[in-house]
């Protein structure tokens, strides 16, 4: 096998790696940005179980979510369900509750 072939074979199966890596990461990362960014723009307290991702089908499972004030609780969903293309992710959320 030539020298050139082996490059091109080792940065394949390293990006192969790394998208792997970033596909199994990539719940985490959206619950941890749920539970941040939620109440910055709500101003309300939240709860998310579990998150899952399904980058084929573009479909995202929220398990256990609930919003809450102070005192009461305001949402409650055992599962919430959001099927999309990731560019309509990507816009701006105007109101969320």
């Amino acid at each position: 096998m030539s020298r050139r072939r082996k490059i091109w074979l080792t940065i394949g199966v390293v990006l192969l790696v790394l998208g792997g890596v970033f596909l199994w990461a990539l719940p985490k990362l959206i619950l941890s940005q749920a539970v941040a960014r939620i109440p910055a723009l709500t101003g309300r307290q939240v709860s998310i179980k579990e998150v899952n991702f399904n980058l084929f089908t573009s479909r995202l499972v929220i398990k256990n979510f609930r919003l809450a004030e102070r005192d009461r609780l305001l949402k409650e969903a055992q599962q919430l369900h959001a099927d999309g293309k990731l560019a309509d992710a990507m816009q701006p959320v105007s109101e969320l509750v």
